[in-house]
């Protein structure tokens, strides 16, 4: 529906479950090991919010092309703030080093060896219409057809059904789990049911 990019908004948060799952109305996504974001584009800028509604563009400058990537004059973006580790995974002890970093100098010279990328996987607002009460597959799919990946932008890909394999492939690469959502989910902020994470660590 038509309506203002909003200035606040709860992300939807996965509830976790023990065990992986088969089901051909979900979809199953990588469990990013990072900081969650919210990424506000208007007129070629960048915003990112984090989950505690901080602030925290200032700290991730080879962020600020991400509006580039998008093709869209406004648009409100979800995802994950990560670094990876040399194997490509994802390793939150690795983006702590640039978490609570506040001097530009600092912030400069730390990127160069802890480089952040954001990854993106859902849509909530998309020039002027507000996509929250949309399926989350169609969503994904608008977002897939508006971005360009670079260094610092990537698209978080999914599995569809097999949630069991995606699970052991997870553990096999060391990730830390998967996040199943439904494949007709709306945006519901704050956490739900819709979304489910599985968790590799508890297992090992």
């Amino acid at each position: 529906r038509k309506m203002p990019m909003p200035d606040v908004i709860e992300p939807m948060l996965a509830t976790l479950v023990d065990e992986p799952f088969d089901d051909p109305e979900w979809i199953f996504e990588t469990k990013w090991d990072g900081a969650r974001a919210l990424c506000y584009i208007r007129n070629g800028k960048v915003k990112l919010i984090s989950r505690k509604e901080n602030d925290v563009t200032f700290r991730y400058p080879e962020l600020a092309g991400i509006a580039a990537a998008v093709d869209a004059k406004e648009a409100l973006l979800d995802g994950e703030i990560v670094v990876f580790d040399p194997k490509g995974v994802s390793r939150f002890q690795l983006l702590q080093q640039r978490i609570g970093l506040e001097d530009p100098a600092e912030i400069r010279e730390i990127l160069q060896k802890y480089p952040a990328v954001y990854n993106v996987f859902d849509i909530i607002q998309y020039n002027g219409f507000n996509l929250m009460k949309g399926e989350f597959v169609k969503r994904k799919e608008l977002l897939r057809e508006i971005l360009t990946e670079t260094d610092s932008i990537k698209y978080t890909p999914h599995k569809e059904k097999n949630g069991t394999a995606a699970f052991q492939e997870a553990q096999r690469i060391g990730l830390e789990g998967i996040i199943a959502k439904h494949k007709r989910s709306s945006y519901i902020q704050g956490r739900s049911g819709r979304w489910l994470k599985i968790k590799t660590v508890q297992r090992q």
